[in-house]
């Protein structure tokens, strides 16, 4: 019979280990989103596992269906499991109000500084918006505007612009050695394939564009002269912690499916509470995750798994759609020992092999093939199955904590 053992070192922080039997093989890894050739013997692969796991761990684990997140101070439980964190009275999106002043990057306001001069109505919007009142650091600033594609172009030059998406209204246009996308306001006509709007119409208002995002949370635009334009109460949902759809959700989910999984990793993401009727339509309609593709399915579960504390956001009902190799047992046993791996882009092998070790390593490979996973991240996630599943079936942490892996069962 294997076991999984579940451990922690002080409550401060876990260590990884797993002993690898096997003689030197080509591995890879990722960094900073690339792939990378390295010739590494399997014992280094587990060394650098191991350095992944300065992070504060399960404590005190219940029944394997329902896990107690130990998490970082100041977040607080809710029911069904999820945790959220507790917003302090400095940080930015409570103090802040519409008249608050986000601080722009300087190509994103360069570009809506060009727009306004030339009659034209522009804000940063979207997750640059949502980040920043959270008080991090965009990754990147897209910017909406009233003028159209057209017009766009004629303003910036052809030779700073790159037709991304006319059919769409976007333009990509480089400013300050970056490069942003400048989308025209629009609403969107119907989803005939679950993923993609039939047609778009533009329109002169921002908030008929904010209008037809996935969630409160990333429908709000900015502009100095304005401040905050959020019809749809997203920086109150950012205050209490949770994620809410715009308008009517099971609306947002038939237009296009991959929002389902986009809204457990953003609650993931950030430690959110689900608007429970957001969660009903999203596990009422999961089967429409059907018309989306593995490699994007893939991509949102990495994300997820990412996160500081997943579990409480591997839905059952969602996670029996997109993993149905993974048995209901399985996945409530895997649970806990994904939220004691670490956190972050890098780990991502480590997690998706706490999640797959009841499927062998056999399965484990079959399953990531089937989701389109890179050729490195399968052998490295195999190879942590495999090795698991040799010795003892033990992601080990400390002092130990038992408890039966599904497979294994009689």
């Amino acid at each position: 019979m294997h076991e999984l053992k579940i451990v922690h070192h002080n409550h401060i922080q876990t260590m990884f280990s797993l002993e690898a039997a096997a003689s030197g093989a080509q591995r890879k890894r990722c960094e900073r989103g690339r792939v990378v050739n390295e010739n590494l013997r399997p014992t280094e692969i587990i060394r650098r596992v191991g350095q992944f796991f300065p992070v504060a761990v399960v404590q005190e684990l219940g029944p394997a269906d329902s896990p107690h997140i130990h998490s970082a101070p100041g977040a607080e439980h809710l029911p069904g499991g999820s945790v959220r964190r507790r917003r302090d009275a400095d940080h930015p999106a409570v103090r802040g109000g519409t008249a608050m002043t986000i601080r722009m990057d300087e190509g994103a306001a360069e570009l809506l500084d060009t727009l306004h001069k030339a009659g034209y109505a522009a804000y940063v919007v979207g997750g640059c918006v949502r980040d920043s009142l959270l008080g991090l650091t965009p990754h990147d600033w897209d910017l909406c505007t009233s003028a159209l594609p057209q017009q766009v172009m004629e303003l910036f030059g052809a030779q700073r612009c790159i037709p991304t998406g006319l059919q769409h209204g976007t333009v990509t246009v480089k400013q300050s050695g970056a490069l942003y996308e400048i989308t025209t306001f629009r609403t969107e006509g119907t989803y005939t394939d679950g993923r993609h709007p039939d047609e778009v119409h533009f329109v002169p208002d921002v908030r008929e564009d904010l209008a037809r995002r996935d969630f409160t949370i990333n429908a709000m635009a900015y502009n100095e002269k304005e401040g905050l334009v959020d019809p749809f109460g997203g920086q109150a949902d950012l205050q209490s912690g949770i994620v809410r759809a715009v308008g009517v959700p099971r609306q947002r989910f038939t237009e296009d499916a991959l929002r389902i999984l986009r809204l457990y990793r953003f609650a993931a993401r950030f430690g959110f509470a689900i608007d429970p009727p957001t969660a009903q339509a999203a596990q009422e309609l999961c089967a429409h995750l059907d018309c989306v593709s593995v490699e994007r399915i893939e991509e949102e579960l990495a994300k997820l798994l990412a996160a500081p504390a997943p579990a409480a956001y591997l839905d059952k009902k969602i996670l029996l759609v997109i993993l149905p190799e993974l048995s209901s047992e399985a996945l409530a046993a895997a649970k806990p020992v994904v939220d004691a791996c670490p956190a972050g882009e890098q780990a991502l092998p480590i997690r998706l092999a706490a999640l797959l070790l009841s499927l062998g390593e056999g399965g484990t490979r079959r399953t990531l093939r089937r989701l389109r996973c890179s050729n490195a991240l399968i052998e490295e996630a195999a190879v942590l199955v495999r090795e698991a599943r040799r010795r003892d079936g033990s992601f080990l942490f400390g002092h130990e904590f038992g408890l039966r892996h599904p497979a294994d069962a009689s």
